[in-house]
């Protein structure tokens, strides 16, 4: 959830403020946006797979292939939009008309915030279980590290990547 209202949130400064932004504080403000996105995108990905995870055999992967379609649905209509209602001959383009950039940004926050004000009051979890403790946590590594498993997977990576850093440098 946080990082979709920290999209909208984000993308709300971007409509009311978008004339008196300089160039500059639009970048960090559309930059931070896009990480509040990749964010909430990360979730929704992890919430999709474990949900397909428990679909039965016979229609395993419709949940995750339905998401995946509206997502390219959805993405579609977003470059659709920008390329016609951002093509107007103040920005450049050629038709008489376009939208101002503030308004562009309304139009993809106005469904987020729809989505987000009538979803959340349905959202329902149970409590977390007890979290392990950093020297539980440090105690397992540390059990693990006397196994010679580890140790061959970390040399066999040291090996490989000192092999690859010595042919890049034979390369140049």
């Amino acid at each position: 959830i946080g990082g979709w209202v920290g999209t909208i949130a984000l993308g709300l400064v971007i409509v009311l403020f978008e004339p008196s932004l300089s160039v500059f504080h639009y970048a960090c403000v559309a930059a931070a946006c896009e990480f509040c996105m990749i964010a909430a995108d990360v979730a929704c990905d992890g919430l999709v797979v474990g949900l397909s995870a428990r679909e039965p055999a016979a229609t395993r992967g419709t949940l995750l292939s339905n998401a995946y379609s509206v997502r390219f649905a959805a993405g579609t209509l977003a470059n659709l939009t920008v390329a016609v209602l951002y093509n107007g001959r103040r920005d450049g383009g050629d038709f008489r008309f376009s939208l101002s950039l503030s308004q562009l940004w309304l139009i993809g926050v106005a469904p987020a915030l729809a989505a987000l004000v009538t979803t959340l009051p349905n959202i329902r979890e149970p409590p977390a279980p007890p979290r392990r403790t950093l020297g539980a946590a440090f105690g397992e590594f540390y059990a693990v590290l006397h196994k010679p498993g580890p140790w061959r997977v970390g040399l066999g990576f040291f090996l490989i990547t000192s092999l690859s850093v010595v042919m890049n440098n034979a390369q140049v």
